[in-house]
This record gives C-alpha cells, sequence and structure tokens, in this order.
C-alpha cells in the first residue's frame, strides 16, 4: 500500500491538488463567521479538490492503471524528460536482465558517458536483448520534436 501511495503521489500534480484543497478549507472556515457566503464556496470548491484526490487514488481505475504501470515494469517516471538524470540511461542499461529498449531521439545524451559501452558489451555478452530505436531526423516528426525542445 505504502508504494502505491508514493507511486501516485510522485508527482507534483497531486501535492499541488492537496494542498490547495486543504487550504482553501482550512481558510474558508477561518473566515466563515465574518464572510458566511465566501467561506462556503472556498470550502466547498476545496473539499470538491480533495474528494477528487481521493477518488482518483482510491477508485479502481487508479489500482487497475497503477497495476498496469507494474506489470510493464514502471516504477518511477518524471514529469519532464529534462528531469532524468543523464547518468540514468546507462544505470537502467547495466541493470537490464532479458532486455532492454531504449526509445527516443537524443536519450540523454549517453552516448557520451563513458560507462556505455562497457554497460552494452557486459548486457550483450550476458545475453540480454538490447534495442535502441531512434527518431529519423528526416521525418516530420523529428521537425515537431526540435520544436517542442526549443
Amino acid at each position: 500500500m505504502w508504494r502505491r501511495v508514493c507511486f501516485v503521489f510522485r508527482g507534483h500534480y497531486w501535492w499541488i491538488v492537496t494542498s490547495i484543497g486543504v487550504v482553501l478549507v482550512v481558510v474558508g472556515s477561518w473566515i466563515s463567521p465574518k464572510y458566511a457566503l465566501f467561506a462556503s464556496a472556498l470550502v466547498g470548491i476545496g473539499t470538491s479538490m480533495l474528494a477528487a484526490m481521493l477518488v482518483t487514488f482510491a477508485g479502481p481505475n487508479g489500482e487497475e492503471t497503477y497495476q498496469k504501470f507494474l506489470q510493464m515494469g514502471v516504477t518511477d517516471f518524471y514529469p519532464n524528460r529534462n528531469m532524468v538524470p543523464k547518468e540514468s540511461w546507462v544505470d537502467w542499461l547495466e541493470s537490464a536482465q532479458r532486455s532492454c529498449i531504449l526509445l527516443g531521439q537524443a536519450h540523454g545524451e549517453w552516448i557520451r558517458d563513458d560507462r556505455f559501452e562497457p554497460a552494452l558489451v557486459g548486457r550483450l555478452v550476458a545475453g540480454v536483448k538490447i534495442e535502441i530505436f531512434f527518431l529519423n531526423p528526416n521525418t516530420s516528426e523529428a521537425d515537431v520534436r526540435e520544436k517542442e525542445d526549443q
């Protein structure tokens, strides 16, 4: 259960929703004697945010989605690819036991990591299936990706 809680709340989004909901409820409760109408609106919005967060977290869809991520081997995620530590690519390659698929355009410049070549050779010798896919730079998708990076 604790692992699921950490997984769901790892992204900042849920912390923000929860925090804003709590702040709205507290502020609404605090100002309720003087500003009853405004306070009830704040409390209503805050409790709605908290309820939405709880339903998403505790509901069957949350469990199903969480289990699918675990089945795919996902144990961590990043809100933005630039937040992935550059050394992680080689760390993930080194830890592969059966297969490793690297998919992307630049892979966080892992190719410049001095550990990459020994890790790749070590995994291939160990019988790990390695697949590396790159985005074709001569496609419209690559143009879109380049615009996104700017």
